[in-house]
């Protein structure tokens, strides 16, 4: 069974538990890998707010996408 890549995974650290995800954008034109990046999105469960922090791309460097 392979894992939704939509469903959040659960870190823990201490006592407290963290939901976390991986997504990977591209903004710009059609084809192309113009402002390439990639989002982790943090958040604790139940809680409205989240963190999200972004990685962009650079032209001398690009990631591969998340798994």
């Amino acid at each position: 069974m392979t894992r939704s890549s939509r469903t959040p995974r659960t870190l823990v650290v201490g006592d407290e538990r963290f939901l976390w995800s991986v997504r990977h954008e591209h903004h710009g034109e059609e084809g192309r890998y113009a402002d390439c990046r990639d989002v982790l999105t943090l958040r604790r469960p139940g809680a409205l707010g989240r963190l999200e922090l972004v990685f962009e791309g650079t032209q001398d460097h690009l990631r591969p996408p998340p798994p």
